[in-house]
């Protein structure tokens, strides 16, 4: 069930849990959750991400946050835990840190399915720095077994 029509506020995003009392929640662009003007943005995510860390705990659900990393469009380099946008906090709070990486297409054909890396950087609860190559289907917006 994808709800996307949900405030961008912590308060709308916990009102529709509340509502839809679902196992898994994923919230797509945190550092695009409206913030209030005084506060900034590193101090917002870090209080933001606590906060929805704790009701995953207390609601019985499983949450993943999805950030953008933090480096130019035209870097082709393999994504690293430091490049996290705007989030010493995020990196220490959470569990497991997973970077996804595909390379840029050079020959500027279409494709319908890319190679994509997926890089366990941080894993408190087992194995870390595993790398596993997959399939990304464009289509689909599904992964495979490379």
């Amino acid at each position: 069930f994808v709800v996307d029509s949900v405030s961008r506020t912590l308060a709308g995003i916990n009102a529709s849990i509340r509502k839809h009392k679902p196992d898994f929640v994923v919230v797509d662009h945190l550092d695009e959750l409206s913030k209030p003007a005084l506060v900034s943005k590193v101090e917002f995510l870090a209080d933001t991400f606590t906060a929805l860390r704790y009701g995953a705990q207390r609601g019985d659900y499983h949450l993943m946050a999805v950030h953008q990393i933090n480096r130019d469009a035209g870097d082709d380099r393999k994504p690293e835990i430091s490049q996290l946008r705007w989030s010493g906090d995020l990196e220490q709070k959470a569990d497991l840190i997973v970077l996804l990486h595909s390379p840029k297409d050079t020959t500027g054909t279409q494709v319908s399915q890319r190679m994509v890396e997926a890089w366990i950087g941080k894993n408190r609860f087992g194995p870390r720095d595993v790398r596993v190559g997959l399939r990304y289907a464009l289509i689909e917006q599904w992964f495979y077994d490379k």
